[in-house]
């Protein structure tokens, strides 16, 4: 019994996970996910999605100053 529901729990994390991870490669802002997921601390939401800071940096400077990327 405690084993199936352990199981159910893993599931529904890796699920929402994914689901983060998938709206982080789609371009989705990570305050969105942080508020999708209901996180209170933008650092938690950094922390499941296992970005670093060198993937932040390079996705504001993709995002901000490399116009051509964006098209």
């Amino acid at each position: 019994m405690m084993q199936s529901i352990f199981c159910r729990l893993c599931r529904a994390r890796h699920k929402r996970h994914e689901a983060a991870c998938r709206w982080l490669a789609k371009g989705l802002d990570l305050r969105a996910i942080q508020l999708l997921l209901g996180h209170a601390d933008l650092k938690t939401t950094q922390r499941y999605l296992n970005v670093t800071d060198e993937e932040l940096r390079k996705t504001m400077a993709e995002k901000l100053w490399n116009r051509d990327s964006a098209r």
